[in-house]
């Protein structure tokens, strides 16, 4: 767990840096990082469904920093976060509306 909190802290940093660097692929590779740390951090705090898509995120972001990201490429993005997010969700209908209790 404490390691899971010190990724989560280096990665609100990284967080921080994307809010003061100015070019862009610069925002998006700090992003990438804070994305990729979190993902690490989510194995620790045994979020399998975070983690999954934190992985999606951060591959999105290294490809938009390496200027790859055409519209072709951001609905596969979705399609394969929405796939991966429902099939790690290990929560059943609740994990899908968390107010609601079964």
């Amino acid at each position: 767990m404490i390691i899971g909190n010190i990724l989560s802290f280096f990665a609100a940093l990284f967080m921080v840096a994307s809010c003061v660097v100015k070019r862009k692929q610069a925002v998006f590779f700090c992003q990438f990082l804070e994305c990729a740390l979190l993902a690490v951090a989510s194995v620790f705090f045994g979020s399998l469904a975070g983690m999954t898509t934190l992985v999606l995120s951060a591959v999105r972001n290294l490809v938009v920093a390496k200027g790859r990201y055409t519209k072709p490429v951001m609905v596969a993005f979705v399609i394969l976060t929405i796939v991966a997010g429902l099939l790690a969700n290990t929560r059943g209908l609740s994990g899908f509306c968390r107010f609601w209790q079964p």
